[in-house]
Parts: structure tokens; sequence; C-alpha cells
């Protein structure tokens, strides 16, 4: 079923355009010939249309099933390949820039920020005109992590876009969805601003959905406990990540710090 998801996201414009073309015959057909069957017109019709639907969903079976192994098994090496591709061949510029956010996710949890950060700022006027508010947030919300770690002073600007486009959806259940996105966002900000006790708080009510949330939870966790001087939490949280990030760049970031722990303990 792969290959045939493949075949239709790659070809997608010339499958629908062959798709609405034949039905524009067809119906030509149908007027000039009179005792034509019904059952063959209604048969036509319903392949062609499976067609755009089976275009339509393919593209987004591929890259979910991708992210499937980004949220359970830690490995954003898939999603980034897939995004990327999908890149390649998109025509709809919808599509586009939904692939283009996706790539720089998985670039993310790679550790290629600035090259996630050069990514998105290229599609910055074409998100103002996107009417889709999970699109914008999370890609408000990639903004924000990297300015964080390269350029800080632009990110409290695409903290609050972050949280505005959040209060844009409508949908309860797509709010869930990201809910903890925001929660993570809200964390980290607390912790720049040093303010720990609060940081540790918002932490506490997050309810991680998948590994790769709860791998950044206690990444994050190890950070706050560091801050306050809690060590033995530390290296707890920390090994958690250590053994459960798998290819996701915060994994290095855990053996950084717990390496420099284990110095700092020997002097």
């Amino acid at each position: 079923m792969e290959k045939v998801y493949r075949f239709a996201a790659k070809y997608f414009w010339a499958v629908y355009a062959g798709s609405m073309l034949t039905l524009v015959a067809l119906y030509a057909m149908m007027l000039e010939w009179d005792e034509m069957p019904g059952v063959l017109y209604l048969v036509a019709v319903t392949a062609a249309l499976l067609m755009i639907a089976l275009c339509m969903k393919s593209s987004a079976a591929l890259l979910n099933k991708a992210y499937k192994e980004l949220e359970e098994r830690c490995d954003p090496e898939p999603f980034l390949k897939e995004a990327t591709e999908q890149l390649s061949y998109s025509g709809n510029w919808i599509m586009k820039l939904s692939r283009n956010v996706n790539a720089a996710t998985a670039m993310m949890e790679v550790g290629e920020y600035a090259q996630a950060y050069d990514m998105m700022v290229k599609i910055r006027d074409d998100i103002s005109r996107c009417m889709r508010a999970d699109v914008q947030l999370v890609y408000y919300n990639n903004m924000a992590q990297c300015c964080m770690w390269a350029k800080r002073q632009e990110a409290g600007e695409w903290s609050e876009k972050m949280l505005e486009a959040f209060q844009k959806i409508k949908s309860e259940k797509m709010k869930k969805k990201y809910q903890n996105a925001v929660q993570f966002h809200k964390a980290r900000m607390c912790f720049d601003d040093r303010d720990y006790v609060q940081a540790m708080k918002i932490l506490d009510s997050i309810t991680p959905d998948n590994l790769r949330h709860k791998v950044h939870l206690m990444a994050d966790y190890g950070k706050v406990y560091h801050a306050m001087g809690e060590m033995e939490k530390v290296k707890a949280a920390l090994a958690f990540v250590v053994e459960n990030g798998n290819k996701l760049y915060v994994v290095q970031q855990a053996r950084q710090m717990l390496t420099q722990l284990d110095n700092f303990e020997g002097e």
C-alpha cells in the first residue's frame, strides 16, 4: 500500500488533472450518447473520485507514518526525510507551507536550529496568509524555540504569536492536541526568566501523550532541577532522557550535562 501512496503523492496533480478530464469527457459522452448505460457512468465517476481521494490522502498517510516514528520511537530522521521529499513535488502552496514547517520541526529535533530558522524565515509572509491556525501555531512555536538558541531578541515576539494562534483554534480536540506544546513553551519561558518555581508548576501540569513528549518533559525537569540545585533529581531525569531519547538531539545535551556533573563531583 505504501508504494501506491507514494505514487499518488508524487504524481498528485497529474492524477488529479487526469481524473477531472475523465469526468468531463464522460459527461460530454453522456450528453452525446443517449443510450450510455447509467451504471457504466456511475462506475467511471466513482473510480475518478476515488483516485482524487487517494491522492489527497496519500501525502498525509506517508507523513503520519513517519511522524509516528518521531513520536513513539524518538526517531526524527524518517519524518525529516518524508517532509523534505514531499517538498520537492508539492504543488499546492498550503501543502508546501505545511511541509516546510514539518521539515523544520524535524530539523530542530536533530539539533539543526540554524537551518530550521533559515527555512522558516523564507515562508514568513506566507504564514501570515495561511488560514490554518494549527499550521501557524506550529510555525510560531518552532520560530520561538529556534530563537531561544540563535536569535533570543526575537523569541518574545514569536511566543506572543504562538499563544494568539492557539487562542484562534476553535476545535477543542485540536486545542487538546497542541496543549502540551503551549505548556512546554510557557515552562521554557519561565525558565529563561529564572522563575524556576513557576516553570516547575507548569511542567507538573503536563501529561505526556507519547514517548517524545515524555523525553522532552524529563529533559526540561533536568534543567529546572539543576537550576534549583537538586542534583540527584537532575541525574534521574537526564538518565531517562539518555535511555529513551534515541536519536533526539536532547540526548546529546543530556549526556553533556551528566558528564559535567560527574566532572564537578570528581573534583
